[in-house]
């Protein structure tokens, strides 16, 4: 729901995290510029189809478990 408006200051204080027109700057998996970031939905797309915004979601949360399982394996 944080989508449903402009992000800029919300982001300010996020060290890697842009955004440009109001949306979060992220690669496809959904990774911004902070390593441990990761936007999808309106907040990325500015609010395009429902469809689109859960395909992000699940591309976000993929990236998140990969870094996650990664950060284990280290320990």
């Amino acid at each position: 729901a944080i989508g449903q408006a402009r992000l800029d200051a919300l982001v300010a204080g996020l060290p890697g995290v842009e955004t440009v027109a109001g949306r979060v700057v992220t690669d496809a998996a959904g990774r911004t510029g902070h390593p441990r970031v990761f936007a999808g939905g309106d907040c990325r797309n500015g609010g395009r189809e429902v469809v689109n915004a859960v395909a992000e979601g699940r591309d976000a949360a993929v990236a998140m478990h990969e870094l996650l399982s990664s950060l284990s394996e280290v320990r």
